[in-house]
């Protein structure tokens, strides 16, 4: 720490055409920390850092663990824009998610969409975004990267048993308490995702979430009768029983 402030005072009294070759010197021999990673990002402008040397203050700070600090999220988006990395992209925002800044690695992630044009990194990138949001709780948003998926490649297993799962899970959050066949309803609509996903034991525990033959008739309802399932998920299915 002590040799870095060094640096940066002697930075003060350099000029510029020399800076570059003294920033070369700095990196491979000054201690690194996130304390000294952050000096120099808000000396940037004195310090004349070009975009190779931004990229290295970048590499620094993730081997140091700095995501968490405040100049983290400058620095990352400066370097992701300007070089349009979709590996960088992946791997800041798949280290933000372990980290549990799920917004700002989802952000991220929707960046990188942008200008990947490779169809395997963009399936890649859906799944993670889907997972990301279903893990935040954020429902809706996690079947829309879903259905991205499926809109792209039809029948995807992945994305039919993601869907089933946050139907499955939305359980309680949407049950109004009311009637038994509405609110069982849902594990129909996880039950015809599980199906399309070839997921034969989670088809099982769906169906056993279903109302019975009992409740469907006390309730005024109908096997095979239309119902659409309300809450997020707004989806009509053919009620059926469990027994």
């Amino acid at each position: 720490e002590a040799s870095f402030t060094w640096y940066l005072r002697f930075v003060q009294q350099i000029d510029a055409v020399r800076l570059p070759q003294l920033n070369r010197i700095a990196f491979s021999c000054l201690d690194w920390s996130c304390e000294a990673v952050a000096l120099l990002w808000e000396q940037r402008s004195r310090a004349d850092l070009d975009a190779n040397t931004t990229n290295t203050l970048l590499t620094l700070a993730l081997d140091n663990g700095c995501i968490k600090k405040e100049f983290f999220e400058e620095l990352a988006w400066q370097v992701i824009r300007t070089e349009q990395n979709i590996k960088l992209v992946q791997l800041i925002a798949g280290k933000l998610a372990a980290d549990g800044q799920r917004q700002l690695a989802a952000d991220i992630y929707n960046y990188g969409l942008e200008f990947t044009q490779d169809e395997s990194t963009l399936l890649e990138i859906l799944i993670k975004q889907a997972v990301l949001h279903q893990v935040r709780g954020d429902y809706p948003n996690a079947r829309r990267f879903a259905r991205k998926i499926l809109a792209q490649h039809p029948g995807h297993e992945l994305a039919h048993e993601l869907i089933g799962d946050l139907y499955f899970d939305s359980y309680y959050n949407c049950k109004k308490g009311i009637s038994r066949v509405e609110d069982r309803a849902i594990f129909i609509a996880a039950y015809r995702q599980y199906e399309l996903a070839g997921a034969a034991e989670k088809m099982n525990l769906a169906k056993e979430q279903f109302p019975s033959g009992q409740e469907i008739f006390e309730d005024l309802f109908s096997v095979n009768e239309v119902f659409t399932v309300g809450c997020w998920v707004n989806e009509s299915v053919r009620l059926d029983k469990r027994d």
